[in-house]
């Protein structure tokens, strides 16, 4: 489970930093490269809830094998792709497969640790070893352009998930996490029209910085998302009045819990990518370090996340997982201050040090809101909640790379064209500030929510 979570997030990281090599062979400008990363991106963000629904319907140990062999057969196809068109299939493929695999991983652990406290320990190395995968993909990703062909990414990516699919098969019993003995149905009509919302807004956040808001390819874009999530809400209601299969059980709508865990999810990973994002082309671009010395200042920031999941988990096992996940959602609203107050031209160290603190935090939140997100959920459920939670991380990722670069973009272009060349990125201070808004924001209501709940807990309790 610790390696099929691994593959999404190394796979994200890593690939970016190969895009302008394969621009580079392909003979493609970098304004028509945004679509190596972004055919991932929308269709794993759009696919969560089903293939969350698939695991709960078919077996989570279906699932997820099927998800790591679609994975491992995209991969192949995107290191043998001769052309564009082939690349941009393979990574789209390569979204489905996660979509499928991912929510099973999570789901997985919930039903195989009923101890709370043993539960959050191995979350929390879960978490751990998905961050070193974020941590591995810009290093490596550095050694394989020095050394080889980008090619060799997805030759390593289909590694990782051939090493996956033969420890499921062996490791996962199939009594336990087979297909449910009474059968579930599956609200298949709702699972594609939430596809085509979270696909519009995806899409219309991944545009964004490219065409403008005022772009009819954007408004569109959420056009079609907002009015297909709004339908989606509406069906999934009129059912559940009925007593007829849903998508989404309203139990974990009117859980606090998973409510807290996904706008931490959102605030997350709209700090985590949208931070990685612009301080690698910010390293590379502005102040001239070449890609694979670039991918090492991030180690300090990459490793305090890989070291502090396990941590984190260890201490939300003690101590509860709610104040340790506000605890990380105000760290990290820490470290973004810090970075939007650095002064323009500091070293290395100044900003890896800084880079550190946002990766203590990212340790601290990745392991208690994934706990948080299943603590309440029925095992039967835990699938649709692990889906659920990493589809508002999906969007929090999408949402940070939109804003912040409609951000840096503005200031960019406000530039005089005779200033001298920055030695950091225009407006990213500015950037990293709303960051820490958003993330004191997701702090608070985390704070409400867990306190609401434990309130609502101790009176039933009385």
């Amino acid at each position: 489970m610790c390696i099929g979570s691994m593959i999404s997030m190394f796979n994200t990281t890593l690939v970016n930093l190969l895009v302008p090599a394969i621009g580079g062979e392909f003979g493609v400008p970098a304004v028509g490269l945004e679509w190596v990363s972004a055919a991932y991106t929308l269709a794993y963000g759009a696919l969560l809830m089903i293939g969350g629904a698939i695991g709960t319907a078919f077996g989570r140990r279906a699932a997820f094998l099927a998800g790591t062999a679609v994975f491992t057969a995209a991969s192949v196809a995107c290191a043998l792709a001769p052309d564009l068109v082939v690349l941009l299939l393979g990574r789209a493929l390569q979204g489905v497969g996660v979509a499928l695999l991912l929510p099973q991983t999570l789901a997985i652990l919930r039903a195989e640790f009923d101890d709370a406290a043993q539960r959050s320990r191995m979350v929390g190395l879960w978490a751990g070893v998905a961050s070193l995968g974020l941590s591995a993909g810009p290093v490596l990703g550095g050694v394989i352009l020095a050394a080889g062909s980008w090619r060799l990414g997805f030759v390593l990516s289909a590694a990782l998930a051939i090493a996956a699919f033969i420890l499921g098969a062996r490791g996962v019993p199939p009594a336990a996490h087979g297909r449910p003995a009474a059968g579930v149905r599956v609200d298949w009509v709702g699972a594609a029209i939430g596809a085509v919302g979270l696909g519009g807004l995806v899409e219309g956040l991944l545009q964004l910085p490219l065409q403008g808001f005022a772009s009819p390819l954007v408004l569109g874009a959420f056009a079609v998302g907002t009015a297909s999530i709004a339908l989606f809400l509406i069906r999934q209601r009129a059912r559940s009045r009925h007593d007829r299969v849903v998508l989404i059980p309203p139990s974990l709508w009117q859980s606090p819990a998973v409510i807290a865990a996904s706008v931490a999810g959102l605030a997350y990973f709209f700090m985590f990518f949208g931070t990685s994002y612009f301080y690698s082309i910010d390293l590379q671009e502005y102040r001239g370090h070449d890609p694979f010395t670039a991918g090492l200042l991030f180690l300090p920031m990459m490793l305090s996340t890989a070291a502090f999941g396990p941590i984190a988990g260890r201490i939300a096992a003690r101590f509860g997982i709610a104040p340790v996940l506000i605890t990380g959602l105000g760290l990290g609203a820490a470290g973004c201050a810090l970075l939007a107050v650095q002064s323009e031209g500091s070293g290395p160290a100044d900003l890896a040090w800084r880079l550190a603190v946002v990766g203590v935090a990212s340790g601290l939140m990745s392991s208690s809101m994934s706990s948080l997100a299943v603590a309440d959920a029925d095992p039967a459920d835990s699938s649709t909640a692990a889906a659920l939670h990493n589809t508002f991380r999906q969007i929090g990722s999408t949402l940070g790379v939109a804003a912040l670069g409609a951000i840096i973009g503005a200031n960019v272009l406000a530039r005089q064209p005779d200033a001298a060349i920055a030695q950091t990125m225009p407006g990213i201070g500015a950037a990293m500030a709303v960051t820490a808004a958003v993330l004191l924001a997701g702090m608070v209501t985390v704070f409400l929510l867990t306190t609401r709940n434990s309130n609502q807990s101790g009176a039933s309790e009385a």
